[in-house]
């Protein structure tokens, strides 16, 4: 069944769906509560499912590695009751274990009755022993592994095959799985050079050996003084015993540690190899034998093991523990005392170590096509089983075989019928399979969820909402990445048009929705890539909704014969909008400032509204194409980042993502996996890419625009980011990378921003202030070519006079004027007069009541506040003295002053001072108290 057959609408889960199945899609399943049972749970979590063993035991202390010893436990831990379950399942669970399944095994193959206690109780001693033995010096997983293994192998193979090739297969085979649990568990990361692990594991054997030799030194040297063969031989193994674990100890726990472990385990060895004799009773003989075959065996992993962990790593000590426990175990086995072993039995045993080693790499592989047919069965199951009971997905290897990396296929299939079913329970299955190695899967889902998102729009509201909820997100296919962008740009476009007030700037903004789209379809036919098919039938309805809407809006416009308005109210004018106008001067600055080779940066400022986003959106039109203008919205995601991960992963989208509009190729992605880790390193190596990746496209110079820098600030600030650390960053960037050219933006100057001003030294700055005289006539007469609307001489220049040229003010002004003169008579509506602009004043000063506001509350103080209204009040273009202001309630009237100028509000007249824009004086006059002397 392909993916996108089940066309049914999605809902949408809630964060609260995706924790509400706690036990299923998780790496912190919950263990069994029966003793035996937990106990297997434990074991199948270290083979199959790491992360839970990791999560279980950062569940008992957050600081206890996943690899811990007996010894890392520390007097608060053994008084913990969940360290004593763990203990229980680890050390006693597995030699009843052992017991239940060899006993009916020995009986069903004719084993004697009467000697299978005894049997079953050597066994049990070889997994108890052996577990303690590698859980005091390897870890506890590595003993409950090692333990049950390595018994069940002789039990198996030797106790019902008799089998002792077979034997030693199997021993060696859970040397080697033993060995390498730490390697599978450990939630470190180690990279060590090859040939670093080659000595490590070589050092390792090397201990191994030179134990054996000391061993048969000391044994004849004991025969030499005069001790009987046996009494010789029991001295040298237990010295050895006593030489390996007390130093595999004392390694890492320390001398003392290591002295008293030695000695104990050297006692204990000694003991129970003086117990192992014919007088003894048959089951105490039973016992021991099995417990000195254990830690016989175990008697060379250990310090092989901890040295060779110690030199190079987990994998180092995975192998050079089970070569020199192997070794001793062919060498002594078949040469007893006298030491001639048996050569041949050598590859064998080191075939099945190889395998040991590898469990994790080759395991997956071997239960592939069972795990293939068992998650089959689940998927078919599924499509039979009732929408209203649980859903079999939970039991798909993919949540508990963490080791498998080779693709599951038919997860997604399955993934998607449960989301189409339990949206909450897929949901979460989907984040659990986002960051598994079945990733795959999750992409797949997402980008089918993502095409019936888009698929479902039926019209134009229903398409401005998916800019809302919608996130590109990071694809490893930059392709996709770019295609899902750019139906969330559509998205924003349908919204910004559906947000203008006039006929006539909603056509627009459509307009360049429906390009965009017609762009995209062009891309999608071009693609060969499977999901363009998937993609091209949202295209096309989103194209044709949008299409019916412009034809719409072209009908009405033409029966009413209203005068489309091209002003846009309160957004920055983008650079598909021709109603942009003048800022040549200011623009040929900045491409001067471009082509210096060595420059400071350059800070554009002036007041709200006062057009710097919209230069900086138009820039690409007045720079030569060696210039790539890269416009960042500090007031977007890189300020709302929680950490400079988070920032730097927003400025890197804003370049490629500019890159990609306005010369139409792909720069290196930036991932916000690789920002993780040093974040700055990463993000300047990336610049670098970017710097190469330009110049081969014959762009000579990047302006990095950074557009309200003041946003940035607050995040500093707030300690969200590191002051030192960004604006060092800047400054390097200024300093050792001519390439890029850095433009800050905003309604402050550095002066004010005093962390700033220490780090970006020279700065160079350009005011932007109102349009000239002409420009502004440009603007209120011919916004756009072919504008229908004419002014008496006295009504334009009574809008320049109440503007002052100021670019928002005149398109509120004039967008009024436009709307009132659409409520005429047909006979009177082409032609604005001066009595048209009084009228259209008054509606203006309510809808731009936000603008005016910010003036009110953000930009002055109350002292200034008071001053403002109460000059306000004194009429049109009055001007009053510094001796009359004087008089006023503020205290530091040089200090008002100094900042209403410096914000552009009023200015120095003859003297005096009064009101720069009359239509902000209107507005403190309507809106503020006067001050009173």
């Amino acid at each position: 069944m392909a993916l996108h057959t089940q066309t049914h609408q999605l809902a949408s889960p809630t964060r609260a769906d995706l924790h509400r199945y706690p036990g299923r899609y998780t790496d912190a399943p919950a263990q069994h509560p029966n003793l035996i049972l937990g106990s297997l749970h434990l074991l199948f979590w270290i083979l199959f499912h790491p992360a839970a063993w990791r999560s279980y035991v950062s569940r008992i202390d957050p600081a206890l590695p996943p690899t811990f010893t007996l010894f890392d436990l520390t007097p608060i831990h053994w008084r913990n009751s969940v360290v004593h379950q763990l203990l229980w399942q680890a050390y006693g669970i597995p030699p009843l274990l052992v017991a239940m399944v060899l006993s009916p095994l020995l009986l069903l193959t004719g084993f004697p009755p009467e000697q299978l206690p005894a049997s079953i109780l050597h066994f049990a001693a070889i997994a108890l022993v052996m577990g303690f033995c590698f859980g005091a010096v390897i870890s506890v997983a590595a003993g409950m592994v090692g333990g049950i293994g390595i018994s069940l192998a002789v039990g198996l193979a030797g106790g019902i095959w008799g089998n002792s090739a077979l034997t030693n297969s199997l021993l060696a085979l859970f040397l080697g799985i033993a060995g390498s649990i730490n390697g599978t568990l450990s939630d470190r990361k180690q990279v060590y050079v090859p040939f670093r692990q080659i000595g490590g594991v070589t050092i390792g054997v090397v201990i191994a050996l030179a134990l054996v030799l000391t061993r048969i030194g000391i044994t004849s040297l004991g025969e030499a003084a005069g001790l009987s063969s046996d009494t010789a031989y029991s001295l040298a193994r237990s010295i050895l015993v006593f030489t390996s674990f007390g130093l595999a100890i004392g390694w890492r726990r320390g001398r003392l540690a290591g002295l008293a472990g030695g000695v104990a385990c050297g006692l204990f060895y000694n003991i129970v190899l003086n117990t192992t004799n014919s007088s003894a009773p048959d089951l105490l003989r039973a016992l021991t034998s099995g417990a000195l075959y254990g830690i016989s065996l175990i008697a060379l992993f250990v310090l092989p093991y901890v040295v060779a962990t110690y030199v190079a790593g987990f994998w180092a000590g995975a192998w050079a523990g089970p070569l020199g426990s192997y070794g001793r175990h062919i060498y002594f086995a078949y040469g007893g005392r006298e030491g001639n072993p048996n050569w041949a039995a050598m590859p064998v045993g080191f075939v099945g170590i190889i395998f040991g080693v590898t469990f994790s790499w080759w395991r997956p592989l071997v239960l592939y096509p069972f795990l293939a047919a068992w998650n089959r069965l689940l998927f078919e199951a599924e499509k039979r089983r009732s929408p209203q009971r649980t859903p079999l997905l939970r039991w798909h290897s993919a949540f508990w075989d963490e080791l498998q990396q080779l693709p599951l296929y038919g997860l997604d299939e399955h993934l998607l019928l449960v989301m189409a079913r339990n949206p909450g329970e897929g949901a979460a299955a989907l984040e659990y399979l986002a960051t598994s190695r079945q990733r795959w899967a999750a992409r797949a889902v997402q980008i089918e969820l993502d095409a019936r998102r888009l698929e479902a729009c039926a019209g134009l509201m229903a398409i401005r909402q998916v800019a809302r909820t919608f996130g590109a997100g990071d694809h490893e296919d930059a392709q996709l990445a770019a295609l899902l962008r750019t139906f969330r740009q559509v998205s924003q476009d349908v919204d910004a048009a559906l947000n203008q007030a006039s006929t006539y700037n909603q056509r627009q903004s459509l307009s360049k929705a429906g390009e965009r789209l017609d762009g995209l379809l062009s891309e999608l036919t071009r693609s060969g890539k499977a999901y363009a098919v998937r993609f091209r039938p949202s295209a096309l309805r989103w194209r044709q909704i949008i299409a019916d809407r412009v034809q719409e809006l072209d009908t009405a416009s033409a029966a009413a014969q209203e005068i489309r308005s091209p002003y846009v109210i309160g957004m920055p004018l983008m650079a598909q909008q021709e109603i942009f106008v003048g800022r040549s001067e200011v623009s040929r600055e900045i491409e001067r400032f471009l082509h210096e080779p060595v420059s400071p940066p350059l800070l554009l400022y002036g007041q709200r509204r006062m057009g710097k986003t919209s230069l900086l959106n138009h820039l690409d039109r007045f720079l030569p194409s060696t210039v790539m203008p890269i416009f960042i919205d500090l007031q977007g995601p890189a300020a709302w980042a929680a950490d400079h991960a988070g920032f730097l992963y927003s400025i890197a989208q804003a370049v490629t993502l500019a890159a990609e509009q306005q010369r139409g190729f792909n720069l290196p992605l930036l991932s916000s996996e690789r920002l993780a880790d040093d974040p700055f390193i990463r993000f300047d190596a990336w610049l670098t890419a970017v710097e190469e990746a330009l110049s081969a496209r014959g762009v000579e110079r990047s302006l990095l625009a950074l557009d309200e820098f003041e946003a940035l600030d607050d995040a500093l600030n707030k300690g969200r980011l590191n002051a030192k650390a960004v604006l060092g960053m800047l400054r390097h960037i200024i300093q050792h990378r001519p390439r890029f050219k850095v433009l800050l933006a905003g309604s402050h100057t550095l002066e004010e921003f005093q962390q700033w001003s220490s780090y970006l030294i020279n700065v160079r700055l350009i005011h932007l202030s109102y349009l000239s005289a002409e420009e502004s006539r440009q603007l209120i007469e011919q916004p756009i070519a072919g504008f229908a609307l004419r002014y008496e001489p006295e009504a334009s220049r009574r809008v320049w006079e109440w503007t002052r040229g100021h670019p928002f003010l005149i398109q509120l002004l004039c967008g009024e004027i436009v709307a009132l003169k659409n409520r005429q008579h047909l006979a009177e509506r082409w032609l604005a007069r001066l009595d048209d602009v009084e009228a259209a004043a008054g509606k203006a000063l309510d809808h731009g009541g936000l603008y005016f506001a910010d003036i009110y509350h953000n930009q002055v103080d109350e002292a200034g506040r008071r001053l403002l209204a109460w000059l306000a009040w004194q009429g049109e273009g009055a001007v009053r003295s510094r001796a009359t202001l004087a008089e006023l309630p503020p205290a530091d009237l040089e200090q008002t002053l100094a900042r209403l100028i410096r914000r552009e509000l009023i200015e120095a007249v003859d003297g005096g001072y009064r009101f720069q824009v009359e239509l902000i004086r209107r507005w403190f006059a309507q809106r503020a108290r006067p001050a009173t002397g």
